[in-house]
């Protein structure tokens, strides 16, 4: 039995009753500086999703937000954009309004991850700034019973689409075992996902229109740590805290990739026919690309990574104390 996504009421799609998860059910409201890496998507001008800030000019979402017909082709990155540092809708404006470049989906079509790649960079500060990726590969931190913690802009009433906050939501969860909530769905989870589920009579978790958004979880020395990308659940949240967990990507399945994107600087040069010079003393790593009329100088290094393909079309010119490594 598959899993089906939507991001909007207006688009459903019906399977045994799985939906894209959207809304923070059973929450509390939080101002921005209590998760300063939650953004809000604004998806051809409906605000309907959530991402992560994970770099300057990168953002962890869900695929099924970005890609929502086949999970395979995204949409066009003209149609997206981030709002990040705000806590309430009416608080957004120009300047706090991003562009997208690029998405990015993740190759396995049955991981729900994308990321996208801002046209210009984030200035971090205390209502802005990234949250910890690398520490997820830490198996410790997905042990049943761990507290973690899920935000968004969704539904705060289960089966009520007239409950959308103008701010932001957050509650805390409780990590189940995926067989506990394969149990619950009928549909087995897979090892790259992880359910959680909150505790007493009212039904607390993410709901309609909280997909992409982050579930953190406190290391020892009290440091967020970017766990899971909200990804999927019962449709309109429906149930208790026995019966309606909320399921999400782990993100130590994707960390690798998030971070070889990161560090991937993608050029195309397309029929530039003059040199483009790379005169950083920063290591740029560009990833499956057509390369040609490249300088490096001043230090710098370029590293070829073929993730794609790379195909050498023209010399290089790299001057002495600089480098050039082709992996």
């Amino acid at each position: 039995m598959k899993k089906l996504f939507l991001i909007s009421l207006a688009f459903v799609i019906a399977n045994c009753g799985l939906y894209a998860q959207s809304r923070i059910t059973g929450g509390v409201p939080i101002d921005i500086t209590d998760a300063p890496w939650q953004v809000l998507l604004s998806i051809n001008d409906d605000l309907c999703c959530g991402g992560s800030i994970v770099a300057p000019n990168f953002i962890l979402t869900a695929k099924h937000c970005v890609a929502p017909i086949s999970r395979l082709i995204p949409l066009p990155a003209s149609s997206v954009k981030v709002i990040a540092g705000v806590t309430c809708k009416d608080e957004i404006n120009s300047s706090n309004t991003f562009d997208v470049a690029r998405i990015i989906l993740h190759a396995d079509p049955d991981v729900d991850v994308a990321l996208l790649e801002l046209s210009s960079n984030i200035i971090y500060d205390s209502y802005m700034q990234s949250v910890d990726v690398s520490s997820s590969s830490d198996n410790t931190l997905y042990n049943v019973g761990n507290l973690v913690h899920v935000s968004g802009w969704g539904w705060t009433i289960p089966n009520n689409p007239s409950s959308i906050p103008d701010c932001l939501h957050a509650v805390d969860l409780n990590i189940i075992s995926n067989q506990d909530a394969s149990n619950v769905f009928g549909v087995t989870l897979s090892g790259h996902e992880v359910a959680a589920t909150g505790s007493g009579n009212v039904r607390q978790g993410a709901c309609h229109c909280d997909s992409g958004g982050p579930l953190t979880i406190l290391t020892t020395s009290n440091e967020p740590v970017l766990i899971g990308v909200v990804s999927w659940g019962w449709a309109y949240c429906i149930g208790d805290n026995a019966n309606s967990p909320s399921v999400f990507v782990r993100v130590s399945h994707v960390r690798d990739w998030i971070i070889n994107e990161i560090n991937c600087t993608t050029v195309n040069y397309g029929s530039i026919t003059t040199p483009i010079t790379v005169t950083t003393n920063t290591d740029i790593v560009d990833c499956g690309i057509n390369v040609q009329y490249v300088e490096v100088q001043n230090g710098a290094k370029l590293t070829l990574d073929a993730v794609g393909s790379t195909i050498i079309q023209s010399d290089f010119k790299v001057e002495l104390g600089s480098s050039l490594e082709i992996k």
